[in-house]
């Protein structure tokens, strides 16, 4: 992965799911998948590294996220530079969490892609207090 930073998500079953995060002047308005963080000056110093306002504004968002989500969040900000959040825990770490292969719905049990849907959006969605579960093998409601 050359795509940093990004957010880790760690759900209950173990499985990890990202956000890539795109860092933008504040002029862009190009649609991207992810998190999108406008700045009014650039966010790297002379160096390539980001600056610590970036940094700690990334911290800042991924706080938000997992406050949002309920689960706990990786901001990895390189391949050995990332920042672990948990309620009330916050940890530095050069060892960012390690990533395998992608799920899709393709690939992954329906059983086990409803419950990861339902991990990521279950303070998104309002599905009147019932689960979300698969309805059929293959054919999942949401």
């Amino acid at each position: 992965m050359t795509h940093y930073p990004i957010f880790v998500y760690t759900l209950s079953n173990g499985i990890s799911a990202i956000k890539f995060v795109h860092l933008v002047p504040e002029d862009d308005q190009e649609e991207r998948i992810g998190i999108t963080v406008t700045f009014p000056c650039d966010p790297y110093d002379g160096y390539g590294a980001l600056t610590p306002e970036a940094r700690s504004e990334l911290i800042n968002i991924g706080r938000a996220e997992m406050l949002r989500s309920g689960l706990p969040v990786c901001v990895v900000f390189g391949s050995n530079d990332c920042a672990y959040l948990k309620e009330g825990f916050y940890q530095d770490s050069k060892t960012p969490p390690r990533l395998t292969n992608e799920l899709t719905a393709e690939n992954c049990d329906p059983e086990v892609w409803a419950q990861i849907h339902a991990e990521l959006t279950k303070n998104e969605v309002d599905v009147g207090g019932r689960p979300i579960l698969p309805a059929k093998r293959n054919e999942l409601i949401f």
